[in-house]
């Protein structure tokens, strides 16, 4: 079974396909109560109810969290560690562009058209109601 890290916005996993040199896991505090409400407070996801398959990468807690054991030097996390470093995007609402400049031509912002053959490319913005479609072409 495949270990994914459980906090917001984290696509660590230890995957195949995916896999990130060095990326160690462990496991929710499940029996000490108190670090498990930080844990899972400092996560920020809603519902959440962490289970024995739960996990939080490496790269949410700082140096001093860590003990290391003699010879191995595998790291372990200290009994009071609590995961404090994340990068929680929310989104922004960004002005809209008209045209861009590549190379030698500028590229325009044809809005809802049916792409044509001198397209670049088609962007589709998933966080409008209803989805949005944006045709850019070459002038």
């Amino acid at each position: 079974m495949g270990k994914y890290c459980s906090t917001y916005g984290c696509s660590n996993t230890n995957a195949k396909l995916k896999k990130k040199a060095g990326v160690s896991f462990f496991r929710f505090p499940l029996k000490r109560p108190d670090i498990l409400k930080q844990w899972i407070t400092k996560i920020k996801r809603e519902n959440f109810v962490p289970t024995q398959y739960s996990f939080i990468c490496l790269e949410h807690f700082i140096e001093p969290d860590f003990k290391y054991q003699n010879f191995t030097e595998r790291r372990e996390l200290k009994e009071e560690a609590v995961p404090s470093i994340f990068s929680f995007v929310t989104p922004t609402k960004e002005r809209p562009r008209n045209s861009y400049v590549f190379g030698n031509g500028i590229c325009t912002k044809d809005e809802p058209s049916p792409p044509s053959h001198n397209s670049v490319a088609v962007q589709t913005d998933l966080s409008l109601s209803p989805p949005q479609v944006a045709v850019w072409t070459w002038q």
